[in-house]
C-alpha cells in the first residue's frame, strides 16, 4: 500500500493534521490495509471449521459439518476470497480443518456427533474470528 497515494487521492497532508483528525486518517488508513491483506491471504480449513461449529446450535454429524462448510465456502469463494484447498479436494480440506481442531480437543467427538468444547471456545472463536469479515460482510 502506498502512503503517498492514499494521501494523494484523498488530498491528505498528514503533517498539518492533529488530533481528532489525525486519529480518523489512521483509522482509515489501518482500515484501507485490513482490507488490502483480507483480499490476499487466503482462508484455511480450520477457520471454516470454526465457524461452523460458532454457528451450531447442536451436535453436528460429519456430513453436516461438510455440508455446512460447504455453503461457507460457496460464500467466501463468491466474494473472491481465495481458500487455501489442501491436495485441490474440498472434502478432505474440510476432514484436515476438522481434524486439526478435533486433535487440538477444540471440538470433541462422541458417538460420531461433533460439538464445541465449552472449554475451548476462545479458541474456536479466535478461528472463526479470523474469517469473520469474509462471512458476515459490513
Amino acid at each position: 500500500m502506498s502512503m503517498r497515494r492514499f494521501c494523494r487521492e484523498r488530498d491528505l497532508r498528514p503533517a498539518g493534521l492533529v488530533g481528532d483528525d489525525r486519529y480518523a486518517v489512521v483509522g482509515d488508513v489501518a482500515e484501507q490495509l485490513m482490507e488490502s491483506l483480507a483480499a490476499i491471504i487466503p482462508v484455511v480449513p480450520v477457520s471454516i471449521v470454526a465457524t461452523v461449529f460458532v454457528r451450531a446450535s447442536q451436535p453436528l454429524s460429519e456430513l453436516e459439518v461438510k455440508a455446512a462448510a460447504q455453503t461457507l465456502m460457496a460464500g467466501i469463494e463468491k466474494r473472491g476470497v481465495p481458500i487455501y484447498i489442501p491436495r485441490q479436494d474440498r472434502e478432505y480440506s474440510i476432514q484436515v480443518g476438522l481434524r486439526m481442531l478435533t486433535l487440538r480437543h477444540v471440538v470433541k467427538e462422541h458417538d460420531g456427533l461433533f460439538t464445541a468444547n465449552p472449554e475451548e471456545s476462545p479458541l474456536l472463536d479466535y478461528y472463526a474470528n479470523s474469517i469473520a469479515h469474509h462471512v458476515n460482510p459490513k
